[in-house]
């Protein structure tokens, strides 16, 4: 059988550019495992997963779990569907045309935080204390208190949570 056209190049369709920067802003967080389940590259948060890529019709996707309000929101988007299997519990979004970054790593903190423990929690505060008493002044500024561990984590991309 002839590899498809979306596929030259590459032997798994979970290998994409898109999927490789995906699986990094997940695996950036702590604690957090990557395994194949169903098929598919699956990210747990200690036990419990909180976000898969999957192909579905022949399109990849990334699927989220969220809280139902948040889903609920997002699924009203036109790249943006009700997760497959999900028990409306998770949203995807399909990243074969331009993606949202700002968006994805919403949903993966979203997501990881909605399914981490107390613990994994605890260490991310930890964490951005410290990042905060390190980081001069006029950097606060920039970033209000309001702003998220990921888009302090996008101004800096060296900084990892482990």
């Amino acid at each position: 059988m002839a590899a498809s056209v979306a596929f030259v190049g590459v032997t798994s369709p979970f290998e994409r550019p898109v999927l490789k920067r995906a699986r990094a802003l997940c695996l950036r967080w702590p604690e957090v495992t990557e395994k194949t389940a169903w098929g598919h590259p699956c990210f747990k948060a200690g036990k419990k997963m909180f976000c898969a890529f999957e192909m579905i019709k022949g399109r990849p996707s990334i699927a989220f779990k969220l809280p139902a309000r948040r889903a609920a929101r997002r699924v009203k988007k036109a790249d943006y569907f009700v997760t497959p299997y999900g028990r409306n519990e998770w949203v995807s979004v399909w990243v074969d045309a331009d993606v949202d970054w700002d968006v994805v790593e919403d949903f993966i903190e979203q997501s990881y935080r909605a399914t981490a423990t107390k613990g994994m929690l605890k260490l991310i505060a930890a964490t951005m204390a410290a990042v905060a008493v390190a980081i001069p002044e006029s950097w606060h500024m920039k970033f209000k208190a309001t702003r998220s561990a990921a888009s302090m984590a996008r101004a800096d991309p060296s900084m990892k949570f482990t």
